[in-house]
């Protein structure tokens, strides 16, 4: 639904949600700013790499991903070796 709505109208809203909001809205929104490609995103999922919350950490991950920036190609490299099975299974697809 928010694909339907400009990405100027919505990133912010979209990273004030990742920013401040409960661990579910911020994995969507992680998610979602992915796919938006905003790249300005990037420092808040880069910190989120290192939180607690694992499919917000998932999320951000996919999302640098989808932005396709070179810079952030290294923090996606630290998490091939995490013992988390879900990064293993996401590292095997990606």
């Amino acid at each position: 639904m928010l694909e339907q709505f400009n990405d100027e109208h919505v990133d912010p809203h979209l990273i004030a949600a990742f920013r401040h909001g409960a661990p579910g809205v911020r994995m969507w929104a992680a998610f979602m700013l992915g796919r938006s490609r905003n790249k300005q995103a990037i420092p808040d999922l880069i910190k989120c790499l290192y939180g607690d919350e694992e499919y917000v950490r998932v999320n951000s991950i996919i999302a640098l991903g989808m932005i396709e920036d070179p810079t952030t190609k290294k923090y996606i490299q630290k998490f091939r070796d995490d013992p988390s099975a879900i990064f293993d299974m996401l590292l095997k697809w990606r």
